[in-house]
């Protein structure tokens, strides 16, 4: 499971340190870069921690955005929580990618009502600005797949619905052109569907969803499906 990783956080044009502590601060953040690539979370988190309260706000909210995800990564999503919403509380100016992360952190705990609340602040913050890091497409990806691993398959059907409609919007199914819009591969979508349609107890190749789909897209598309679910006989050609 994904988040965006958000270390950079704006600050104020005057937040400046003198340039030593500059350049001890990079010294620090290089060091914590390399170990978040080799996916050594507790050293991230202690190296991160004694600086979240940094003078300079800019300095303390990237350590606070490295101990954050490093705790997501270490499945304490309690914790990741924790941070991202004092982040979303020091900010003057929420980008969608905070609201996702505080979204996916939020429903592994299954705090529902602070994922819906952070799931809604997201869409809304995509609709008047649609440049944001995360498309809407992928955000609803990321959504339902979190929905499916809590158990709540009916919410995550509802977000597969909404993505559905714009495989059918588009029409077109080729990779190239649905990366380049944000859009999740077709095999992706259709593979958590099909897990989605296990936990709801439904057939998912003799449904009448993946048949609404295979009637709606292109002709790659349609031989796709056929294919990957050829061996369910009231498939129809």
């Amino acid at each position: 499971m994904n988040l965006i990783r958000n270390g950079k956080v704006e600050g104020p044009p005057s937040d400046t340190l003198p340039e030593e502590k500059n350049d001890e601060f990079t010294g620090i953040l290089k060091e914590i870069d390399a170990l978040y690539n080799e996916k050594k979370y507790d050293e991230v988190i202690n190296l991160a921690l004694p600086h979240i309260n940094n003078e300079n706000k800019k300095r303390a909210l990237e350590m606070r955005s490295m101990a954050a995800i490093s705790y997501f990564y270490k499945e304490d999503y309690k914790n990741s929580l924790l941070h991202y919403e004092e982040i979303l509380s020091q900010v003057e100016k929420v980008n969608a990618s905070t609201w996702f992360n505080v979204l996916m952190s939020a429903v592994f705990i299954k705090d529902m009502e602070k994922a819906r609340n952070a799931f809604n602040k997201t869409m809304e913050i995509w609709d008047t600005d649609p440049n944001q890091h995360l498309t809407v497409y992928r955000i609803r990806f990321y959504y339902a797949q979190a929905l499916k691993h809590i158990g709540l398959f009916n919410e995550a059907l509802e977000q597969l619905e909404e993505l559905k409609k714009t495989y059918i919007e588009f029409k077109i199914t080729d990779d190239h052109f649905l990366y380049v819009r944000g859009v999740p591969f077709m095999p992706n979508f259709l593979d958590l569907a099909k897990e989605v349609f296990e936990g709801l107890n439904i057939d998912f190749p003799t449904s009448d969803w993946l048949m609404g789909l295979k009637e709606k897209v292109d002709k790659d598309g349609k031989e796709f499906i056929k294919s990957r679910y050829e061996n369910a006989k009231t498939v129809p050609d």
